[in-house]
């Protein structure tokens, strides 16, 4: 081992040389074996891929990715009723956001469980009717807008 170290020293320059000629090698085997990127991630056959594929196909509102709009009071309650219609107002505007297939509002059937104990926090659960690496920019950006726009309201 002492030898070869030795003749690194003597003729570094070579050695410096051979590495950067290695190190620029791989990295141009590496470029030219790489695939394409790609953002669409597919498990044909599997479990999950056929109940998708199901739900998709007969639950058209229940096949996409989901968010949520948290609505917090700033005084008082979500109850009271200005601060309601302006909750109320939003989860109507969000509705007509495209690929928006539902928005479940906070005072629903189920939203004694999206409703905080004290009534100052809640939560609309959004459904879109694509998955998220499908949701086009623009949809996205008008669903934040939206609820955004609405949170500039009296009590919300």
């Amino acid at each position: 081992m002492g030898s070869v170290a030795r003749w690194c020293v003597r003729r570094r320059g070579i050695v410096l040389v051979g590495w950067l000629v290695l190190l620029i090698g791989l990295f141009a085997i590496n470029t030219a074996a790489k695939p394409a990127f790609s953002d669409k991630f597919q498990l044909p056959n599997t479990p999950s891929t056929r109940a998708l594929n199901l739900l998709e196909k007969d639950f058209k509102s229940a096949s996409g990715a989901s968010d949520q709009i948290v609505f917090h009071a700033r005084s008082g309650t979500l109850l009271d009723p200005v601060v309601k219609a302006q909750v109320d107002n939003i989860v109507d505007q969000a509705a007509k956001v495209p690929h928006v297939g539902s928005v479940a509002s906070p005072f629903g059937p189920q939203g004694a469980s999206q409703l905080s104990a004290d009534h100052t926090v809640a939560f609309a659960t959004v459904q879109w009717d694509v998955q998220g690496q499908d949701l086009p920019k623009p949809d996205v950006t008008q669903l934040i807008d939206t609820a955004q726009r609405g949170a500039g309201g009296h009590g919300c």
